[in-house]
């Protein structure tokens, strides 16, 4: 059955169009965790981790991991640095799915843009950092099912010592005109 869209969001330069569909993962919003997004679906056989085996469906690149509040950035910016780790979502609780959702489709059109090997770290709200990272918006503008548009902002987490490379990456992308 394919995926019903919920909208349709473009980058803040009207460049990446991307349809957003529902997450192909149950989690329940009202918990902390984070949704791993692998570079290739696990194996057929392959166990998920206690904490998400009854929320992904087995061919899934995404899963969905219970972690403390208070660890989730840390934990977050850490996996991401796993090779086969495509992205990391932050969920903190309470935070809408359908954001997260674009959240995680940013995450995969950043990932698409950058060299291999890069950690992307995403978030639909900006999460507690701690003292060695930032928030960088990125601007979406959203077009619903009525043609409505409406500009939303999900965050990537950055290391400082990542943001020269992030610079750097941004003078080698074209500007739209």
């Amino acid at each position: 059955m394919a995926a019903k869209a919920l909208y349709f969001a473009s980058l803040g330069d009207g460049t990446e169009a991307l349809m957003v569909t529902e997450l192909p993962v149950r989690f329940r919003h009202d918990k902390a965790g984070i949704l791993i997004g692998r570079r290739e679906a696990p194996s057929p056989g392959a166990t998920s981790d206690h904490r998400s085996a009854a929320l992904v469906a087995a061919s899934s690149r995404v899963e969905w991991i219970a972690i403390q509040p208070h660890e989730l950035t840390r934990t977050a910016v850490a996996t991401a640095r796993l090779v086969h780790i495509a992205f990391v979502t932050i969920c903190p609780a309470g935070v809408s799915p359908a954001r997260t959702g674009l959240a995680c489709a940013v995450a995969e059109v950043l990932r698409l843009q950058r060299e291999p090997g890069r950690p992307i770290v995403m978030c639909a709200e900006v999460p507690p950092l701690g003292l060695t990272r930032t928030a960088i918006p990125h601007e979406v503008t959203v077009t619903d099912e009525s043609g409505a548009s409406h500009v939303r902002h999900v965050w990537e987490i950055v290391r400082h010592e990542d943001i020269p490379a992030w610079m750097t990456a941004l003078r080698t992308r074209p500007v739209a005109a």
